[in-house]
């Protein structure tokens, strides 16, 4: 979309810090760029109040998360979450964790399914740390694929079955996951289709529109076989 307005993308990665990002975000502002498109970094420390100010002076454009008064193009992941934890509930599944950074859209939608369900679930900010008392749990709905193969890798070497002893589901369908043992149930994300909203906001914005409607997609459950059925 960018391309064929004849506008080129110059490319920065925060991985996950805000000082980064400001840095990335300065950088390409003295550059005189048109707009920016960013996926900003969240948690309690964050560049959003600039973000903000910079918009009165230049279109920004959010993807994957929202930044109040900001256009932006995202998956609802608030509702992935009801989406992953509906599943294993419907499953027969009442011994369920959460790994990950459960302060996400996605892991508070997950405790509040939980709590409509009656059930107190177990929160674990990593693989190792849910290891210890897998016995614990029957499933395990993990912030993103990429703890999935982790946890996969860890229940492997434990002689734990997949999903025989746990069961488990990802989150983002990453390419990878096709070549995962039993295939993960995971959640996909329209990762694609945000690119191509994100670059159809900017060119609106850079055209003249004061305020344009944010694009939002609701994310798909993508089934596998490591979910086990409870009677």
């Amino acid at each position: 979309k960018l391309a064929d307005s004849d506008y080129h993308m110059i490319f920065s990665v925060s991985h996950f810090s805000a000082e980064k990002e400001m840095e990335s975000i300065r950088f390409m502002a003295n550059k005189g760029i048109d707009g920016l498109i960013i996926a900003p970094v969240g948690g309690e420390k964050n560049n959003h109040d600039y973000l903000r100010k910079l918009d009165k002076s230049m279109p920004v454009v959010t993807i994957n998360s929202k930044v109040e008064g900001i256009s932006a193009a995202y998956n609802d992941n608030y509702a992935g979450g009801r989406i992953a934890s509906e599943f294993l509930v419907g499953q027969g599944h009442r011994k369920i964790a959460y790994i990950g950074d459960w302060e996400t859209s996605r892991g508070q939608s997950f405790l509040d399914a939980m709590r409509k369900a009656g059930m107190r679930p177990g929160l674990f900010q990593d693989v190792p740390g849910f290891m210890r008392k897998a016995v614990k749990f029957t499933a395990a709905f993990c912030y993103s694929d990429v703890n999935a193969l982790e946890l996969y890798n860890e229940a492997n070497a434990r002689g734990m079955r997949i999903p025989e002893d746990i069961s488990v589901i990802g989150y983002d369908n990453m390419d990878f996951v096709k070549l995962m043992s039993p295939r993960p149930v995971t959640i996909g994300q329209y990762k694609k289709k945000i690119g191509t909203a994100a670059a159809e906001i900017m060119m609106s914005r850079i055209g003249g529109a004061a305020e344009v409607p944010d694009r939002v997609f609701t994310p798909v459950l993508c089934e596998g076989e490591s979910v086990k059925r409870i009677p």
